[in-house]
């Protein structure tokens, strides 16, 4: 009887042990997040309202640690849920372990469907110019170039914007919306293919291109914040939130190295040509033939302009360019 109860008293105690171990790694489980990353995140949103119109987003402490410590809360509440909204929460609340995060986030079927088909292998910023004939156009227009190997092993390669719908016939509250009080924004994700179709065969615009040197946590973490935001998108602003500083905040958000702290004012331009200084320059990649002829008449005779417009009716303007020795001596960075 005395043995019996010696096992038990061992056992309860043990088990008090264990206990006491799991409460004070719960209490204490927060100290291995990564603060720096979390509170690029976190201040990101403070900076520039960048949350403010998530309608999932409940973390609203001022402070990374009291966002974390509510977000940890939510995400023992209920666990499912929370790492199907907020999987790069998730991520680093799992202190970036993969495995975990796979097994955690496994029943997500939109989530993985996501992730599956939208790889960030590389990561570009494209800069769209002015389109000539449409003076809207004339701050031009930034997105992410997202390329890789999809979980199918299919090249992918996708671009990534954020914008306002602009389909209404109520012009002064289109104006006070985008200029005054903020229009909801959106995520908007299409084959990079459609908009080379889109800006340079149909607007005539060219795309200039610059890599942004990310690491492969940070393209991970990068993947898992553009679900969240694709979610609920933060409202559009002509002045403080254009698709030009929305992708600063939300490469700033994922990597120290682009932080530029408050900003009044920037054009989609100005942000460029900051990620082309930062990584390897200016790319014109895909230059519109109404530019490159305007480009080349200035420069060139009139016979070799000729020959240029001739090349461009006969639809053999793109293999000219790459045999003409005029063509590669032009510095097209010098235009931008």
């Amino acid at each position: 009887m005395h043995y019996s109860y010696r096992r038990c008293g061992i056992y309860f105690s043990h088990l008090l042990f264990f206990l006491l171990v799991c409460s004070s790694f719960a209490s204490h489980a927060n100290s291995f997040v990564d603060r720096a990353a979390w509170a690029r995140l976190h201040s990101a949103g403070d900076a520039s309202g960048f949350f403010k119109s998530m309608e999932l987003y409940r973390f609203s402490d001022s402070s990374t640690e009291g966002d974390i410590a509510i977000a940890s809360a939510a995400f023992k509440n209920d666990q499912l849920e929370f790492s199907c909204n907020y999987p790069a929460r998730t991520y680093l609340l799992l202190r970036k372990n993969e495995k975990q995060f796979q097994e955690m986030t496994a029943h997500c079927e939109q989530l993985n469907e996501f992730l599956g088909r939208v790889p960030l292998d590389n990561v570009s910023i494209v800069f769209a110019s002015e389109q000539s004939s449409q003076p809207a156009s004339a701050m031009g227009h930034l997105f992410l170039r997202l390329t890789g190997t999809n979980l199918a092993g299919e090249k992918a390669d996708f671009g990534l914007s954020f914008a306002t719908s602009l389909n209404t016939y109520n012009v002064v509250n289109l104006a006070y919306e985008t200029l005054l009080v903020g229009r909801k924004g959106s995520l908007q994700l299409n084959k990079y293919q459609n908009l080379i179709t889109n800006y340079v065969d149909v607007e005539s615009r060219n795309l200039w291109q610059a890599d942004i040197k990310l690491t492969n946590e940070q393209k991970r973490l990068l993947q898992l914040h553009v679900w969240e935001l694709k979610q609920a998108a933060p409202y559009y602003h002509f002045v403080r939130y254009n698709c030009a500083t929305f992708l600063l905040r939300l490469i700033a958000a994922i990597s120290p190295d682009y932080s530029v702290g408050t900003v009044a004012f920037l054009t989609p331009l100005d942000v460029y040509r900051y990620f082309a200084a930062k990584n390897n320059g200016i790319q014109l990649v895909h230059p519109a033939d109404e530019w490159l002829e305007r480009t080349f008449r200035a420069r060139l005779t009139a016979t070799q302009v000729s020959d240029i417009e001739a090349a461009i009716i006969s639809g053999t303007f793109s293999s000219y360019l790459i045999k003409s020795p005029e063509a590669k001596n032009l510095n097209f960075t010098t235009t931008l």
